[in-house]
């Protein structure tokens, strides 16, 4: 009984994710990052990204940075682009490092709630973004 309600769990979830995974995921507009890895970012100006057509824009608490990025489904892959060269505080340069560092993946884009979620190809959660004020 117990293997029965095991084997309709697991079809349950694939028909699911099948029926999500072929659904993209909207992610026009600007976003800012809140978290990286988990961990909650707080520093003065906060990273964002912004997605229009299939060309991003991004600031990284420091720097601008922007160029294109490919789509195939709910994966979006960063391409490299242009990035100004500042510098600033060590504690927003940290941040501006650990972003790059895992920004030019390809990254799953999903939804919670009206936040983004980006995870790696493990299915960990990468960025965490929430719509951009206006």
């Amino acid at each position: 009984m117990k293997k029965i309600i095991a084997t309709i769990a697991a079809a349950a979830a694939i028909v699911t994710a099948c029926g999500t995974a072929n659904k993209a995921v909207d992610i026009k507009g600007e976003w800012t990052v809140v978290a990286i890895q988990g961990e909650t970012v707080d520093i003065e100006e906060m990273p964002s990204l912004a997605f229009d057509g299939n060309k991003y824009h991004g600031y990284t608490g420091v720097n601008l940075i922007n160029g294109e990025f490919e789509r195939e489904g709910n994966v979006i892959t960063l391409g490299d682009g242009a990035m100004t060269r500042k510098a600033g505080p060590a504690e927003d340069m940290e941040v501006e490092s650990k972003f790059i560092s895992l920004t030019f993946q390809p990254l799953t884009v999903s939804l919670d709630g009206e936040n983004l979620i980006l995870s790696d190809a493990e299915g960990n959660e990468v960025f965490k973004l929430e719509p951009k004020a206006e």
